[in-house]
């Protein structure tokens, strides 16, 4: 009733210039920050945080509220909060907006931004509130830029027998598996636990514990030290140790990678036949 009151005594300005007069009675918003939360490799939850100022005595109840987020400059999802929300008297009020990313669909949307690791964003919209002067809708928008992930590329690169001892029978392979950074800003690797096989059997495990960094854009080699009992291994595996002969290789590993989101733990699985030098 009080903010019927409030803004019956600027109706008489409204009516010589529209709804000018309800300037100093309509709330603000003003846009905070993004929150970017439960980081994967796959995705985000990531919160749009808005500061709502309600400078009337009263509370207000706002009736509407809708909001379009292009990515790129293009549209990416758009959405409306018919139930409304109801804003402090002479005060603040956080607002927020929560949208899930997925790196693949933020990347597909943004595509020639591919490779980079902000992604600019434009988000605008409006929101209304009863008034006895009808619905008085308050346009907003702000624009900044959206934190991307993209992980790493694996590869099996090469393998090679480093030392072989017929009287111990055993063998000292060295196997090398390939990072690439697809992305912009500089990715740590680091306590890389991994178990190896050949030709489906297997035959090692063993940790790196400090992997180093690739800069972005960029990839790096990083070699996995096996030791190997010929004794243990098939007639097969062990004449294409012995012979240097094309192996079935395997990888399985887990690797901790420190990323611009946070440290993420990346899993690989590759296989693939790799001659033996």
């Amino acid at each position: 009733m009080l903010l019927g009151i409030v803004l019956a005594a600027a109706l008489g300005c409204a009516k010589l210039g529209g709804l000018e007069g309800l300037d100093a009675y309509k709330p603000t918003v003003k846009f905070d920050r993004v929150d970017v939360g439960a980081v994967t490799w796959q995705g985000a939850d990531a919160d749009f945080r808005f500061t709502v100022t309600n400078p009337n005595p009263v509370a207000v109840k706002v009736a509407s509220f809708t909001y379009d987020l292009d990515l790129g400059g293009k549209d990416f999802v758009q959405g409306d909060d018919d139930d409304g929300m109801t804003l402090s008297a002479r005060g603040d009020s956080a607002l927020a907006i929560p949208v899930r990313l997925e790196w693949a669909d933020v990347l597909s949307v943004a595509g020639a931004l591919s490779g980079q690791d902000q992604v600019p964003f434009s988000i605008s919209g409006d929101f209304g509130f009863q008034t006895p002067l009808g619905t008085v809708k308050i346009p907003w928008s702000h624009e900044g830029n959206l934190p991307v992930l993209q992980a790493p590329g694996v590869t099996l690169q090469a393998a090679r027998v480093a030392g072989l001892d017929i009287r111990t029978q055993t063998a000292r392979l060295e196997v090398d598996l390939g990072l690439e950074n697809k992305g912009h800003s500089n990715l740590s690797f680091a306590d890389l636990d991994y178990a190896l096989s050949l030709s489906g059997t297997a035959v090692a495990s063993g940790t790196v514990a400090s992997v180093g960094g690739v800069s972005g854009g960029d990839s790096r080699t990083v070699t996995l030290p096996v030791d190997v009992e010929l004794l243990k291994l098939g007639a097969s595996v062990v004449n294409a140790i012995t012979r240097k002969e094309p192996v079935q290789v395997g990888v399985t590993a887990s690797v901790d990678v420190q990323t611009p989101l946070g440290t993420l733990p990346l899993s690989i699985r590759e296989a693939g036949e790799l001659p033996l030098r």
